[in-house]
Order: C-alpha cells, then structure tokens, then sequence
C-alpha cells in the first residue's frame, strides 16, 4: 500500500505490474477517490509523463460520462493521479460474473455512443476503448470512460477553400 498525506488509503484495485489504483478516502472532505500511480519505487520518465498527460486531458474535459480529476500529487519519485471514484467495476469483469440483458446492453450501449461522440466533440480520441477502460454501475445503471494515458488531443481544423469560382 501507498501512503499520501491528506488521503486514507484503503484497498488495491488492480494487479498490474506496471500501474497500482488504489481507493481510498480524501481526508479533508471525507470524499471517495481512485489513486492511480506508477507501480515503481524508480518510475521512469516516460511512465510518469503519460500520468502528467492522463491528468492534462482529464483536468480540461467535464463530460459526464468522462472520470474526474481531482489533482495530481508529488509522491517522493512518484505520482499520484486522483481520480473520482464512480463506484462501478470496469465491464470485464462485470460481464464475467453478470450476463446483460437486451435493456442493460441497450442502455449501455447508448450511454457508450454519446459519450465518445462527446470525447470526439472535444478533440479529443482515447486510443484505447476496451472493456477494461469502460466502469459499469449497475445500481445507477451509469457508464463512464477511464484511463486516457494514451489519449490524443486533436487540433481544431479550419476549412477553407481556394476555389471559390468553383462553389457555384
């Protein structure tokens, strides 16, 4: 277990090599939050520039159906991305133990298409959609999209045309 001040870490989430999440509660304002943190006494760079970039695109994109962020925390030679905790289990392991119903596909499926064309809308592609990165709560019947380390901001693209004797 990993320890930050102002947060009671209570259980690990994953058994990734490389990534530890973590949940536990923000001391301050007794909130429930994700900790997500390179799994390295040494992290190399390129690990903790792909949580710095993670927290840049999540910082600037209030989707709902998009995770939070509530900070990124120096940890000694470490990071610590915090993230809302959505209370829901990432759709692989759902599905593994809870077959969907037609209702339950339908209405995730739905939830999916609107937030990826709001993700898109934003400039934004995710790179990685898969059911691990996709969090199911099955009380709220609520779906959001997780883990944009390997995201990519797109720039805006101006149209314009050079022929205009040939729109007429």
């Amino acid at each position: 277990m990993i320890e930050i001040t102002n947060y009671n870490i209570q259980k690990r989430l994953n058994n990734c090599p490389t990534v530890a999440v973590y949940r536990g509660i923000r001391e301050t304002d007794k909130v429930p939050v994700v900790v997500k943190t390179i799994n390295s006494a040494y992290p190399q760079l390129r690990d903790l520039n792909r949580l710095k970039h993670e927290y840049e695109i999540l910082r600037n994109l209030d989707i709902p159906g998009v995770i939070r962020t509530y900070g990124l925390e120096k940890l000694d030679k470490n990071l610590a991305l915090i993230l809302e905790d959505f209370d829901g289990e990432n759709l692989k392991d759902y599905l593994n133990s809870n077959p969907f119903d037609l209702n339950t596909f339908l209405s995730i499926a739905t939830q999916l298409s609107n937030i990826l064309g709001d993700i898109h809308g934003s400039n934004i592609i995710h790179k990685d959609i898969n059911p691990r990165n996709i969090l199911y709560n099955p009380t709220t019947d609520e779906v959001k999209i997780i883990d944009f380390a390997m995201a990519t901001l797109i720039p805006r693209e101006e149209q314009r045309s050079t022929h205009h004797d040939l729109l007429r």
